[in-house]
């Protein structure tokens, strides 16, 4: 069985990009260079959204790394060869259910967020095309 990126569950926005290291010796400075657009991305998402706050050492599972909360939402990010995903959930909280609210901000900045994603310097935004029935995804580059 095959498999793709991992993202975070109940993620109802998942984004796409094909990372791509510029350094020529990709053992040394890939690790460098990943840090760097973790960096960026939380920067930028940060810049656009003030609620966001960093959380570097919080993971969902053994594959995502959260990245950033606010009081409703998660941000995770996933890579498995090359493919990077950047995905925003629900959080869950004992406080109440604030599910509804928390789509319905993501609904509504997901269009910034793609906007972001195209912006990278650090590779080319996807669109996920499909899966096939083993799970591996099919993807396209975005317009």
């Amino acid at each position: 069985m095959s498999r793709s990126v991992n993202y975070l569950n109940d993620a109802v926005y998942v984004g796409y990009i094909n990372f791509q290291c510029d350094s020529e010796n990709i053992d040394v400075d890939s690790e460098y260079e990943w840090e760097c657009f973790r960096d960026w991305l939380a920067d930028e998402l940060k810049a656009k959204y003030k609620s966001f706050f960093r959380e570097w050492d919080k993971w969902e599972g053994n594959e995502t790394r959260i990245i950033l909360e606010n009081n409703f939402v998660s941000v995770g990010l996933s890579a498995y060869c090359g493919l990077v995903s950047i995905s925003i959930a629900p959080r869950y909280s004992e406080y109440g259910d604030f599910e509804n609210l928390a789509i319905n901000w993501i609904n509504q900045v997901s269009s910034g967020v793609d906007k972001i994603l195209a912006s990278c310097p650090w590779g080319e935004q996807l669109n996920k095309v499909g899966s096939f029935s083993n799970g591996e995804g099919v993807f396209e580059k975005s317009n």
